[in-house]
């Protein structure tokens, strides 16, 4: 684990789970990360004053795409 990112431990044992599920259902609705799914992930980081999210892309192909983003 990587000792600079925030909540290492959950964040792995998220991602765990998150390729779990792509591997069980496969790929899902196509959708792409935007720029704009990325501004409405740090607009709620900010008001909810929570120090880190995940956004996931469940459409990507061979597995998920997870992105971590902090504040």
């Amino acid at each position: 684990m990587n000792k600079g990112l925030i909540y290492p431990d959950e964040c792995y044992a998220i991602r765990g789970a998150i390729y779990e599920v792509h591997n069980e259902m496969g790929s899902g609705f196509k959708e792409e990360l935007t720029k704009e799914h990325r501004a409405q992930l740090l607009n709620y980081l900010r008001l909810t004053k929570c120090k880190m999210g995940l956004l996931v892309n469940f459409a990507s192909y061979p597995k998920a795409t997870v992105e971590q983003w902090a504040l």
